[in-house]
């Protein structure tokens, strides 16, 4: 039912933009079956269906066998008592056996052979992101952004002999991903420029196209709908449907932490950032809180820093590891949600760092009492502890004021946001004293 909706709306975006007034039924006909499947390389496998039914390895359908599937399609729908997933795309598969069958309602659904043919459109729209999860929304100027990128798909498999079939999907989220890029570029007038999908030769010499992650597409949405709350349709469309039902994406929180990099870094680099967002657990995992937003958005790798079973790695020469690090310093930045927090954790840093190069101990004493236990303490209790053993080391001509203010902060902060704040003074540190050491 889900991809008979999602149809209906494109199908109505479309009638208004190019003043026509297609029907499902007319639309398949005219432009999706040509599009997709009136070729030797389809653009979408649909199982079950007629068109795939008696095809032979390397014996592609004549133009007039699939006329004639076209045909069979067509009258199969028209006399249809009830939908199955031959006739209708993401509708369970007949009888009881069959490996889509299960959780079906007994409900009679008013449906009709409009949904049937919009359920084919419809799931055709999906947004495949890595782990072989497809994204339907239903936001009219996303569905038609998706449409408009699928005649590239077609001229990529009928000019490129060894360019991989059957791939509609995977194609959809590399495309909405250079549509809605993160410099906020696209040029309507010349669509494909700086298009490039990531290639990959499969087994057998073809060459498909890798998926994209799911953080990279939505961050890139987000930028064009930044206020936006999106619902979407999270499912697996194959020989055996999954789904992991309705997620709703929380625009402004996905898109903050990329926004921050590029207040903070700059555009040139923001590209590569945006693609280590989101990468700290699967899509599933994320979509278990019941919605996607700023957690969602931890780059992988940050978790184990924070918890000290990893050690910080600060190296400005290497382009990689910069990226990174100031991705890290973004996210926690972001969950913080105070850019104040910024300019305050390096004072502290600053702070620190110049009492390790003071007073009337070796200077080894000083930097293991700011490096092992006020930046490795682990609880609020074991770093105000720090705080005054640092304190207590200080000289007379030394101030105490900037130590207090900074137990004062610590004390009168959220529980969940000091484990945040010390990363973020951490990650300060590491970079003042790299520079000082210049």
């Amino acid at each position: 039912m889900i991809a008979s909706y999602i149809g209906s709306v494109f199908l109505d975006a479309y009638n208004v933009r190019e003043g026509t007034d297609y029907d499902g039924k007319r639309f398949f006909a005219e432009v999706m079956f040509p599009l997709f499947f009136d070729h030797e390389k389809y653009m979408l496998w649909p199982s079950n269906s007629p068109f795939v039914q008696g095809v032979k390895k390397g014996k592609p359908f004549t133009p007039a066998e699939r006329a004639e599937k076209l045909s069979v399609l067509q009258k199969s729908i028209d006399t249809a008592t009830q939908a199955d997933a031959s006739i209708a795309l993401g509708f369970p598969a007949a009888g009881v056996t069959g490996t889509t069958s299960g959780q079906v309602t007994h409900m009679k659904m008013p449906l009709e052979s409009e949904d049937y043919y919009l359920s084919w459109i419809g799931a055709a729209l999906g947004i495949g992101v890595s782990g072989g999860w497809a994204i339907l929304l239903d936001k009219p100027e996303i569905l038609l952004a998706v449409f408009d990128g699928w005649r590239y798909y077609r001229e990529l498999l009928d000019g490129v002999p060894q360019s991989e079939p059957n791939k509609v999907l995977t194609w959809n989220g590399c495309w909405i991903r250079h549509r809605y890029d993160t410099d906020m570029s696209f040029d309507a007038e010349h669509p494909t420029d700086d298009f490039v999908p990531h290639e990959r030769v499969l087994r057998g010499e073809k060459t498909g196209f890798e998926t994209v992650g799911w953080a990279e597409v939505m961050q890139g949405i987000a930028r064009y709908f930044p206020n936006e709350r999106l619902m979407g349709y999270i499912w697996k469309l194959g020989q055996t449907n999954e789904t992991i039902g309705f997620i709703p994406f929380e625009l402004p929180e996905i898109v903050r932490p990329l926004d921050l990099y590029i207040k903070w870094f700059g555009l040139n680099s923001a590209r590569k950032a945006r693609a280590l967002f989101g990468t700290a657990v699967a899509f599933e995992r994320c979509c278990q809180r019941g919605s996607i937003g700023i957690f969602a958005m931890e780059p992988e790798g940050l978790r184990d820093i924070m918890t000290g079973r990893k050690a910080l790695k600060y190296k400005p020469d290497d382009e990689q590891n910069q990226v990174k690090f100031q991705t890290y310093l973004t996210w926690i930045l972001a969950m913080l949600n105070n850019e104040e927090m910024w300019n305050k954790a390096e004072e502290i840093a600053r702070c620190l760092y110049q009492f390790t190069q003071n007073g009337k101990t070796g200077r080894t004493v000083r930097s293991n009492l700011v490096e092992k236990e006020v930046l490795g303490a682990s609880t609020r209790k074991a770093l105000l502890k720090a705080l005054d053993d640092v304190k207590k080391e200080l000289s007379a001509n030394e101030s105490i004021g900037e130590y207090d203010e900074f137990g004062k902060l610590i004390h009168m902060m959220l529980p969940e946001n000091v484990s945040y704040f010390m990363t973020l003074v951490r990650f300060r540190y590491t970079t003042v004293k790299f520079n000082s050491n210049l």
